[in-house]
């Protein structure tokens, strides 16, 4: 039976091919990855943010 780990280089080994076959690089597309979900935090955070000054300038409560 294979180890968690050797699954883990397989499936990344198999997502990589996906990938390049594609035209993109695995570091690329992770990076991409990354900052998406960066990019989806920080507009999350923004839009709260936003509401809670909103409110707080009404003087009600959220």
């Amino acid at each position: 039976m294979a180890t968690k780990k050797s699954k883990t280089d397989e499936r990344k080994k198999l997502v990589e091919q996906i990938l390049l076959s594609k035209g993109t690089s695995y570091d690329e597309w992770l990076n991409e990855a990354h900052n998406n979900f960066i990019m989806q935090n920080v507009n999350l955070l923004s839009s709260g943010l936003d509401k809670l000054n909103q409110e707080n300038r009404n003087g009600g409560d959220l």
